[in-house]
């Protein structure tokens, strides 16, 4: 081998380890043994770092055919890896793959001349052949484990006799107000409000289920939303959009706001941020919430940094109907320490109670929560045997009068690291809420 190219191949051998280790030292651990995750995660970065020890040693130890054979075979892992990604990834490494077939056969050009240590090359071929096939099936999205609501909402879908298209902010009465166009959903009793987004709402998606910076840009912000139409009657404000999407707020008192949010999917969704429901709280000077699973603990709202530092917490419902609050190690990454726990039927509503120091200031109920979150699949990018429904609760500033947010998924990968996506089921979404201030 030339100068150039010695220098070349040292340089991909150096990037084959370094990216092995740091792979291994930022992916989530504590799948169970032969998920999927713990082969990408884990094994697959294992065996490429012993691929690169095996180079580097046998570079040393001036065994130039062995070098070349084990070289060579890195080619043809990349070669795996680009096929099988537009097999599994057809749109998103659709000209990804291509290019990594050239780069690929390139540089296995650059060994032309070389002496191969066949035997070697062989073995070290089916390994690399491995890494580079299961890496994209293992990175792929699992299928989509969220429960649509069976429950028939036709008959509850209002007619609007004379809608109008405009959008626009509506009050209700002196305390509650809509905002058509988003559905958005405002309370406000003194200083306090309550800021409510009810509509399953996505912003960052992948056509095929790949990690979402793969996707194009054009693929991975997903439509508005749009208003075909809206109208007040008496207590109430109805909107429908496109797709048949559609918003119903109640309120007969200036604290209380009853909400019914229908948004369907026409085909499964595999995202990478959503929110089923966000809810933002000002007005307080020390927040603190409890879930309706255990009443007795009242978790306090912390500040969280991202993607390192003062740590997120956030709570979810596992398979066996137990509701978890857990608090992360560093900013929303994991693993996670448990702060409190209780039972949470399926069927049952969630209830979170917020506290201005000890006095209850508001109380939100999400009726179709437990019912159709996804409890089943576990977090790609969380682990630690998170699941991918979660309720994160931060404050937004450092001060603890600082506005709170409460973002709430059916299916997300918030928590943890990478970008992977996680499925929605095709089918209508369901969000009863109540929504009630408490005045001092």
């Amino acid at each position: 081998m030339t100068g150039i190219v010695r220098r070349f191949w040292l340089f991909v051998v150096l990037v084959h380890f370094l990216g092995a280790i740091g792979w291994v030292w930022l992916m989530p651990g504590g799948f169970p043994h032969l998920h999927a995750r713990t082969i990408s995660n884990r094994l697959l970065p294992l065996l490429l770092i012993a691929w690169s020890l095996q180079t580097l040693r046998a570079g040393w130890k001036k065994r130039p055919a062995a070098v070349s054979a084990l070289l060579l075979s890195a080619p043809v892992g990349w070669l795996a890896c680009a096929v099988v990604s537009g097999i599994v990834f057809p749109t998103s490494a659709a000209l990804i793959w291509l290019v990594v077939v050239a780069i690929a056969l390139a540089a296995a050009l650059t060994l032309r001349k070389s002496v191969i240590l066949w035997p070697t090359f062989f073995i070290n071929v089916i390994f690399m052949a491995f890494i580079g096939a299961a890496l994209p099936i293992c990175l792929r999205a699992p299928s989509a484990g969220t429960l649509p609501n069976s429950r028939t909402v036709l008959h509850e879908i209002p007619h609007l006799s004379d809608p109008t298209p405009v959008a626009r902010s509506v009050a209700l009465n002196s305390g509650v107000r809509v905002q058509t166009g988003s559905g958005e959903v405002w309370l406000n009793a003194g200083k306090l409000t309550v800021y409510v987004e009810p509509m399953l709402t996505f912003s960052s998606v992948s056509p095929d289920g790949s990690w979402v910076i793969f996707a194009r840009k054009g693929d991975r912000v997903p439509p508005l939303r749009r208003l075909t139409g809206w109208e007040k009657r008496e207590s109430a404000i109805v909107s429908q959009f496109e797709g048949g999407d559609w918003l119903r707020v109640v309120s007969d008192s200036e604290t209380e706001a009853t909400i019914l949010a229908v948004s369907t999917l026409r085909k499964p969704v595999y995202s990478h941020l959503n929110v089923f429901t966000t809810l933002m709280i000002t007005g307080h000077d020390q927040l603190r919430v409890a879930f309706s699973p255990m009443p007795e603990h009242r978790i306090e709202v912390t500040p969280a940094d991202y993607p390192t530092g003062r740590a997120r917490k956030a709570a979810y419902l596992d398979a066996q109907g137990v509701f978890h609050v857990v608090e992360a190690r560093s900013g929303e990454k994991g693993p996670f320490r448990e702060l409190a726990q209780g039972v949470l039927d399926p069927a049952a509503p969630l209830t979170m109670t917020f506290y201005d120091h000890d006095r209850p200031i508001a109380e939100v109920t999400l009726e179709d929560f437990a019912g159709q979150a996804d409890v089943r699949t576990l977090s790609p990018s969380a682990g630690w045997g998170l699941p991918t429904n979660a309720i994160e609760f931060a404050l937004e500033g450092d001060k603890a009068s600082s506005a709170a947010g409460i973002y709430i998924t059916l299916a997300g990968t918030s928590l943890g690291r990478g970008w992977d996506t996680v499925g929605h089921r095709a089918g209508t979404y369901l969000n009863h809420m109540r929504v009630r201030l408490i005045p001092p």
